[in-house]
C-alpha cells in the first residue's frame, strides 16, 4: 500500500519481497515469494484489496479494492505485459501490436 501512489496498485512480487526484506533486515529467516503469496491468499477472507495476478510471465501483487478497480481484464493484461519491456507503451504501440482501435486502447 505504501507504494500505491506511485505505481498505481500494482507491484511485482519480487519488488514486493525485496521491501520486505529490507523493512524485516534484522529477522533471521528471509521473505520468500511464496511467503508473500500465502499472506495475500489469507488477506483474501478480508475483502478484495489484494490479489496476485499473473501478466506474462510476471506475478503482480493488486493492491487496490475491486470495486475500484473493476478487476483487470484481458485487455488490461496485454497492455501490461507488452509494456514490461520499457516500462511504458504509447497508445500507437499497442494499436500496431494488437491491431486495435485507439478508443479500445484508450478505454
Amino acid at each position: 500500500m505504501l507504494t500505491r501512489s506511485h505505481n498505481g496498485g500494482l507491484i511485482s512480487l519480487q519488488e514486493l519481497c525485496s521491501h520486505l526484506r529490507q523493512r524485516r533486515k534484522n529477522d533471521r529467516e528471509a521473505v520468500t515469494e511464496d511467503d508473500c503469496r500465502r499472506a495475500i491468499s489469507k488477506l483474501k477472507v478480508l475483502g478484495n484489496e489484494f490479489e496476485v495476478i499473473t501478466v506474462g510471465k510476471k506475478k503482480l501483487i493488486r493492491s487496490v479494492p475491486t470495486e475500484l478497480n473493476k478487476d483487470l481484464n484481458k485487455d488490461h493484461n496485454q497492455i501490461l505485459e507488452l509494456a514490461q519491456g520499457q516500462g511504458f507503451v504509447t497508445v500507437e504501440e499497442v494499436q500496431r501490436r494488437h491491431s486495435w482501435t485507439s478508443g479500445r486502447v484508450i478505454c
